[in-house]
């Protein structure tokens, strides 16, 4: 896994690099986000992921409209273990970054209002 997460880091799309440039080193909230994370006992590696929120950022390019079935799966699953999970389209990230970061701000702070394309943040129970 982790040389899957090194791989995808070296391959990030220029919305996750955005996205990247204006959150680590506790640039957003004075949270620590990691970038390409591979989530412990899953099979799966996130785009980011704030532990203090136990927040799991997603930024989804166009390969994800053909995909949404899997996503649904993986988010599901990354749910029931207790995260939380904010997702974006690539478009979003890169029209409007304020906006984006704002919304991950409220998502880590437990507020949960609808994120990206009518995707919510949703928290275990919720």
């Amino acid at each position: 896994m982790v040389e899957i997460a090194r791989h995808l880091r070296q391959r990030q799309t220029s919305a996750e690099g955005r996205l990247w440039l204006a959150s680590r080193n506790r640039q957003l909230g004075r949270m620590k986000f990691r970038r390409q994370y591979p989530v412990p006992n899953t099979a799966f590696v996130v785009d980011f992921y704030c532990h203090d929120a136990k927040l799991i950022v997603e930024v989804d390019g166009g390969i994800h409209a053909a995909q949404q079935e899997n996503d649904q799966l993986r988010q599901t699953v990354l749910e029931d273990a207790g995260y939380r999970i904010a997702r974006f389209t690539n478009d979003d990230v890169l029209s409007d970054l304020k906006s984006i970061l704002v919304q991950i701000l409220d998502a880590a702070s437990g507020n949960f209002p609808l994120l990206g394309e009518g995707h919510r943040v949703r928290a275990k129970g919720d």
